[in-house]
């Protein structure tokens, strides 16, 4: 499992996964490196702000997938609707790929922001499903 949380900051979480923190004009940006397109070179995954609607700012998961000529290929993971509050990457089907799950948590409820824990599913290269809601929370 590989997790990008606030408690998490700094911590090796498997070999080759690292998360750190860094702020961007007093918003948390939360970064790590896993493998996710299966070729055994590390991707960088980044969670950063997105576009501003009323009630709350996007939160954009993007990740730069490492080839093995050394370019990278930039792919966009999932759009939050708001700010998740845990991040992980799991394998959740033993297919060898390993999945986004992700919480979404808001303290209010006239934001439209529905509470729950989600999943975006990996095809094995790096290219994922639309978030898909696992189970609601109140």
């Amino acid at each position: 499992m590989y997790a990008m949380d606030r408690n998490m900051i700094g911590r090796r979480l498997a070999v080759g996964a690292l998360v750190l923190a860094m702020t961007c004009g007093g918003c948390a940006t939360h970064w790590a490196s896993v493998d996710l397109n299966g070729d055994g070179i590390r991707d960088e995954v980044i969670e950063s702000p997105g576009r501003s609607h009323y009630f709350f700012v996007e939160s954009n998961l993007k990740a730069a997938l490492s080839k093995p000529d050394g370019t990278k290929q930039k792919e966009l993971i999932a759009v939050f609707n708001g700010k998740p509050k845990n991040i992980q990457f799991r394998d959740i089907d033993k297919d060898g790929d390993l999945h986004l799950i992700a919480t979404q948590h808001s303290e209010t409820s006239w934001d439209g922001i529905v509470n729950g824990e989600y999943v975006a599913r990996n095809n094995g290269q790096g290219h994922f499903g639309s978030l898909e809601l696992m189970g609601q929370q109140e």
